[in-house]
Formats: C-alpha cells, sequence, structure tokens
C-alpha cells in the first residue's frame, strides 16, 4: 500500500514568471497545494515585492488549497504567471508589516532589542563557517570551558549589530490622515502611509486597492490626488505613472535611488546568512532570567516611531486579526480527508 502510493507521487519542476521579469524555479511534490508555490515566491529574493497576488495556469486563476495533482492539464514541467491582484486592507497592513520586517533584517522589528535582553536565535554558525573557509583558527579554539560565559554574547543588540545591515529608509509610519474617511474607502483608500527617504526626501503614500501611490497631502492639507497629477508641469516632477507602483518595495525603488541600492545589498548579506540567524522568535520577546542581563547602551537604541504601531498593523483598528474561532478550526481538521497514508 505504502510503496503503490510512492509511485503514484509525482515530482513537479514548475516555473513562475512574474511581471518584473524574474523566474522562479519550484521543485514540489503532487500532495503540495498552490499556496505552497505562493510561500516559495515570497521567500525568493527576486520577488520581494510581491505580497497579494495569484497564481494562473493557461489563463486560469488556481484555487489556493488545490493540489497540483487537482489541476487539469498541469505538467511536471509547466509554467504558471504570478498575476497582481486587489488588495484589501489587512493585505495592505501585511504588505507594510513584510516590507519593516525585509528592512530589519526579520529581528529588529519583530523584537524589540531592549525588552528582551536575550537573544534565544543568535548564532556562531557564521563564524564558524568564515573560520574553516579562510583556513584560520576554529571559533572555539581559545574558548575556556571553565570560565562563565559572558552574558553580552547573546545580546540581541549585538546580534543585530553583527548582521551590518545597511540603512534603507529613514521613517517608514502610518501617516496622521489615519484612519481613512468613509468617502475615501469608497474611492479604493485603505491606509495613509508617511516615507522619508535617506535623500531626506518625504512623500505621502496611499495604499489602494490597486496598489500604492504618492499622494499630493502634507502635514497641514490632505489631498487623495496623485502628486504627479497635482504637480504636472512644475520642475522637476514627472508624470502620474512614476509616483504609482502595485507594490511599495517596487515605488520606493523608483522615489530613492538610496534605497534601491540598499535593499540589494540587504538581500545579498541576508542570502550569505544562515537561515537560524535571522528567523525571528516570536515567543522570545521576554527573557527567562531578566536579573541576568547587563545593562543596556543607551547609545545603541534607535528612536522608531513606527514601533507603537505594530499592533494596530498586526491586527487591525478593532483587532479582529488577533481573533480566532477555534471551533471553526476543528470542525475543518474534522472534515479533513483520511483515506490515505499522505492524508493522515
Amino acid at each position: 500500500m505504502l510503496g503503490e502510493e510512492a509511485e503514484e507521487e509525482e515530482s513537479y519542476k514548475l516555473t513562475i514568471k512574474t511581471p518584473n521579469g524574474t523566474v522562479v524555479p519550484v521543485l514540489a511534490s503532487s500532495q503540495e497545494t498552490v499556496q505552497d508555490l505562493k510561500q516559495a515566491v515570497g521567500e525568493t529574493a527576486g520577488t520581494v515585492e510581491y505580497s497579494c497576488f495569484y497564481l494562473s495556469f493557461n489563463g486560469q486563476k488556481l484555487n489556493d488549497f488545490s493540489m497540483l495533482s487537482e489541476i487539469e492539464g498541469l505538467a511536471t514541467d509547466s509554467e504558471l504567471v504570478l498575476v497582481e491582484d486587489q488588495y484589501t486592507e489587512r493585505e495592505a497592513r501585511m504588505h507594510v508589516i513584510r516590507l519593516r520586517e525585509l528592512l530589519g533584517g526579520s529581528t529588529a522589528v519583530t523584537a524589540n532589542p531592549l525588552v528582551a535582553g536575550l537573544d534565544a536565535g543568535v548564532s556562531v554558525f557564521s563564524s564558524v563557517k568564515q573560520s574553516s573557509n579562510t583556513g584560520h583558527y576554529h571559533a572555539f579554539a581559545e574558548f575556556e570551558l571553565g570560565k562563565p560565559p559572558s552574558l553580552d554574547a547573546l545580546s540581541t543588540t549585538q546580534a543585530i549589530k553583527q548582521l551590518g545591515l545597511p540603512l534603507c529608509i529613514r521613517l517608514l509610519v502610518l501617516s496622521g490622515w489615519n484612519p481613512v474617511p468613509r468617502h475615501q474607502q469608497l474611492k479604493g483608500d485603505l491606509l495613509y502611509l508617511l516615507v522619508t527617504t535617506l535623500e531626506n526626501q518625504s512623500y505621502h503614500i496611499t495604499a489602494h486597492r490597486t496598489g500604492f501611490y504618492v499622494n499630493a497631502s502634507t502635514t497641514s492639507r490632505f489631498s487623495s490626488e496623485n502628486y504627479g497629477s497635482a504637480h504636472a508641469g512644475q520642475p522637476g516632477v514627472r508624470d502620474a505613472p512614476h509616483y504609482s507602483a502595485h507594490s511599495l518595495v517596487t515605488l520606493l525603488r523608483r522615489l530613492s535611488p538610496k534605497f534601491a541600492r540598499a535593499l540589494t545589498d540587504v538581500q545579498r548579506e541576508l542570502e550569505t546568512r544562515d537561515p537560524t540567524e535571522t528567523l525571528p522568535f516570536q515567543l522570545a520577546e521576554q527573557a527567562a532570567t531578566p536579573w541576568a542581563v547587563s545593562g543596556a547602551d543607551s547609545r545603541s537604541a534607535s528612536y522608531d516611531v513606527g514601533g507603537p504601531q505594530e499592533a494596530f498593523l498586526r491586527q487591525g483598528v478593532d483587532s479582529v486579526d488577533s481573533l480566532r474561532d477555534w471551533n471553526e478550526e476543528l470542525q475543518s481538521i474534522r472534515e479533513m480527508p483520511r483515506d490515505t497514508l499522505q492524508d493522515r
């Protein structure tokens, strides 16, 4: 029985074509779903700007929960197409959070280093690997087993410093024009953002159902009109399409050349690191032994206006996203198929 099921399971070598020209190769089994393919796209360095999309095959939208073996006409070497989808208010918030996590190397944003004190995910893997590659002394060559270790080695702040990630943007926060008025919601507005680039240029950005665009608002006057349309003909102002994009990452790359270069450096640095060094530990935000943590250096703290806004971005204005219907999840699990070994 087990051998027959193993023989029936096929391996797929699929390719996913994206609007920016990147082709993502994916190796999957017949039991994997379309959602698994979308997750692979989100974890690829060349497609970090995509968070709201669906996959299509032969012009047909694929159901996220369909297994590859259930897709009609799908061959083991077929090509899928990534199609940009419309945002919802929740997906717009998740898009902003994803960008903040990317710019912080996944550790600087999800957990406050001065609160946690100790980093549960600190690793010496890179130093060991570099020592073996360069032929230098091993990382533990001068390690004294009988000597009490220094707690500074487990400092979250030190771990973030060792990543050496460059600064990509000065400010990325929710604008003071939130919440979106009802009449603007009818027009498709979801969120308002305030961005300050490394060139010290501030932009008010609207998260719309169709994407992100720079609006003509200031700190004293609100205007939802596209910046290019509102200031058409003025020196240095480009046409309206330049100030809009489906992804916030793509828009910031157009607005700030320094952001584009720094983001490339961040991606290149994170690709060389072991995943355990950049993976955030969500349950390690409180130290188990806070009395054993040395005092944090105030000079290492960074002022982040967006920090207090994390709760809103993750849970929404009424915290609906944080509520879970346990009964519905339990019933859905009970209704899952259990006929084959793979299903169980």
